[in-house]
């Protein structure tokens, strides 16, 4: 009797941050599913995680470009770059390079990030367990009856922010969406867009917060220089503002079906940096 054919055909997905500092290429089976892990940080900045194995990651360009990050235990370093905050990679400490790499699949090219099946990790459960700093700043200026306050962070503290709501956020007409645009999709945010008076950004002595734009320059993305957490938007056209709500604590999450919007549709089309 023949032996069946165990042999699995890889294939090489190339990835980038978006900014186009660091590129890379891993080769993987077709890819179909990804971990989502809920721990402080992974949820933080929404990594979709992928595992190639031990010689299956290639740096294209950008080697040694990439921010690294680390906390607790100190047992995993998390990298990013530094100029547009595109989460790329997971490396646990104690392992031989490409042993317990983690890639984030949201710097993939050509990916279609909601169609694939999501394998949850819970992460959370794990010691020791994330305490969130605290918002020490000034609470948004809006004059809201009723209103509630919602406070959060960047990962590290760096950055801490306040949004003012009408009420609780499951119960509000305002959308809170997720967008597959060359940005969002990478940035793994879930965006609230508001008056600039119903939010406070505060930044701890000593810090600083990180903005990128392309394209047209509409936008301003924010992020923590240090850990890399995507926190918010300024729209500088339409004098709005975003949050990322991911950096938010006592979010309803059970409660709250967010909206999803295809932006990679809309021109002008994003073309990878050389």
């Amino acid at each position: 009797m023949a032996e069946p054919n165990t042999t699995v055909e890889l294939r090489t997905y190339k990835g980038n941050c978006h900014c186009g500092t660091f590129k890379f290429s891993i080769n993987i089976p077709e890819l179909t599913s990804v971990t989502e892990c809920n721990c402080s940080i992974c949820f933080k900045k929404g990594y979709k995680w992928v595992f190639p194995g031990d010689g299956c990651f290639t740096i294209e360009k950008g080697d040694g470009s990439l921010k690294k990050y680390e906390f607790g235990k100190h047992s995993m370093l998390h990298e990013f770059c530094p100029t547009c905050g595109t989460g790329i990679i997971g490396q646990k400490h104690g392992m031989a390079p490409g042993i317990g790499l983690a890639v984030n699949a949201r710097a993939l090219q050509d990916v279609d990030l909601w169609s694939l099946r999501v394998n949850k990790y819970d992460g959370a459960a794990h010691e020791p367990f994330y305490k969130s700093p605290t918002f020490t700043g000034p609470e948004p200026p809006a004059e809201i009856k009723g209103g509630k306050l919602y406070t959060g962070s960047c990962h590290c503290g760096a950055v801490t922010l306040a949004l003012k709501t009408r009420g609780p956020l499951n119960k509000e007409v305002e959308v809170i969406g997720e967008c597959d645009c060359s940005i969002c999709a990478r940035m793994g945010r879930i965006l609230t867009y508001r008056p600039p008076t119903q939010i406070s950004i505060y930044l701890t002595p000593g810090s600083d917060i990180s903005s990128y734009s392309f394209a047209m320059k509409q936008f301003e993305h924010k992020f923590c220089p240090f850990c890399g957490v995507a926190v918010g938007v300024d729209d500088t056209v339409e004098n709005m503002k975003a949050v990322n709500l991911r950096c938010f604590e006592g979010v309803e999450w059970d409660d709250i079906e967010t909206y999803k919007h295809n932006g990679n549709d809309f021109e002008p089309l994003y073309v990878v940096p050389e």
